[in-house]
């Protein structure tokens, strides 16, 4: 991780949020306020919204998922969209190897869950 310690030192994690509405807000507002957080972009679907949620937080925003990844390379992705929207994102994510967290709920549908799941 983003300058861990194995020694038991202090230790960073880098978080990127993908999602600049409301709920992205309060992860944002979480994440930018933690001295073990180094928080690295907001990515949102809206690029108005996004510059505007990043330019709040001091961190770079992006419209695209793969480009801030590469850019990044975050530790961890706080996924914060409407939850009709959930499924292609976190595939995006899962498939380029990067731990995530996820609101709830994953899916409406089992058969996307399960993909997910198996992915």
């Amino acid at each position: 991780m983003g300058g861990a310690d194995r020694q038991g030192g202090d230790r960073t994690v880098k978080v990127a949020l993908v999602g600049a509405g409301g709920w992205g807000r309060q992860h944002a507002r979480v994440f930018s306020s933690r001295p073990d957080v180094e928080f690295v972009g907001i990515v949102g679907r809206n690029p108005e919204r996004t510059q505007r949620r990043a330019a709040e937080f001091g961190v770079p925003a992006y419209t695209d998922i793969d480009e801030m990844l590469d850019r990044e390379r975050p530790d961890l992705i706080s996924l914060c969209l409407p939850n009709q929207g959930h499924f292609e994102p976190t595939m995006r994510v899962i498939r380029a190897g990067f731990p995530l967290l996820v609101e709830k709920p994953l899916t409406f549908e089992i058969g996307e869950a399960e993909a997910l799941l198996e992915a």
